[in-house]
């Protein structure tokens, strides 16, 4: 086997196309527009996809580096399980001839049951009751997990006080991560291409003495030394990964958080209503 020296398959490619014969070309731009179609193909297959011979198709392989088709599937399939929704572009509709909501809902309803078959109740509500008692909670998310730990933290700052978000516009992690210490409670959403960043912030949280939950997806093989994990199905035939069955697991947490929080979340909530009716901010 060709070392791979490190580059992804579209690399390479980039790297060798001006030197690509006409034939090899229509394979490379095949490939450059659907990276993840080659995982699931022969060569014979892929040959015809893009008009050419098997012939080229091996010719193709060596140019860019690799010995073997099959080396050259390897690639494509660590561009799939990494996640870039570029691999997960197909020729075609992925719903095939039905109808588009239908395919979304199914696939919807798949997710959250596959989902909440494998969350725990004590789990989840182990979890509420030490946020009900932290002295600080800190939401972690990156990338697309950023939209849902912020909903997370906007909606957990109406139940209790001493609520933070990471990261934080214009701070640096140590001004921020200062403030952590023992019995505070990390809720961390990590999706996968997760941020480089989210191991270390982690780390320093837990070195500061802060219980960590984890809400991931299947991909979540590092639980970074997590209390609680809650792993969700975002798997889709689709190119971006389909985040309902997250956001439902992080409603679930957030209601128990509520419920355990009971009186106090009751006035706290109280006390908001009271301060948008003085300030007039909200309308009908």
């Amino acid at each position: 086997m060709a070392p791979n020296n490190g580059r992804s398959l579209l690399k390479r490619i980039r790297d060798h196309y001006a030197e690509l014969r006409p034939a090899e070309r229509r394979l490379a731009d095949l490939i450059l527009n659907f990276p993840g179609e080659i995982a699931g193909y022969s060569a014979t297959e892929l040959a015809g996809m893009a008009e050419t011979s098997n012939a080229a198709v091996s010719r193709f392989v060596q140019r860019i580096g690799l010995r073997t088709y099959d080396e050259m599937r390897r690639l494509s399939r660590e561009g799939i399980d990494g996640g870039s929704p570029h691999f997960f572009l197909h020729p075609g509709d992925a719903r095939g001839d039905g109808s588009a909501a239908a395919f979304y809902r199914d696939a919807t309803i798949e997710a959250l049951r596959r989902t909440f078959a494998a969350i725990g109740e004590r789990d989840i509500d182990s979890l509420a009751a030490a946020v009900r008692t932290a002295p600080d909670v800190w939401i972690v998310g990156y990338r697309h997990a950023h939209f849902l730990a912020a909903w997370l933290h906007w909606q957990v700052c109406h139940v209790r006080p001493r609520v933070h978000l990471l990261p934080r516009a214009g701070s640096t992690y140590g001004e921020v991560l200062a403030d952590a210490g023992e019995g505070d409670v990390v809720i961390a959403v990590a999706l996968r291409r997760r941020a480089r960043a989210l191991g270390d912030v982690l780390a320093a949280l837990r070195a500061a003495g802060a219980r960590l939950a984890l809400v991931g997806d299947l991909s979540l093989t590092d639980d970074y030394g997590a209390e609680w994990v809650f792993r969700c199905d975002t798997r889709t035939a689709t190119a971006v990964d389909n985040h309902a069955a997250v956001l439902a697991a992080i409603q679930l947490i957030l209601d128990r958080i509520i419920v355990r929080a009971g009186k106090d979340a009751a006035a706290r909530f109280a006390g908001i209503d009271q301060l948008h009716e003085d300030l007039g901010e909200l309308g009908g």
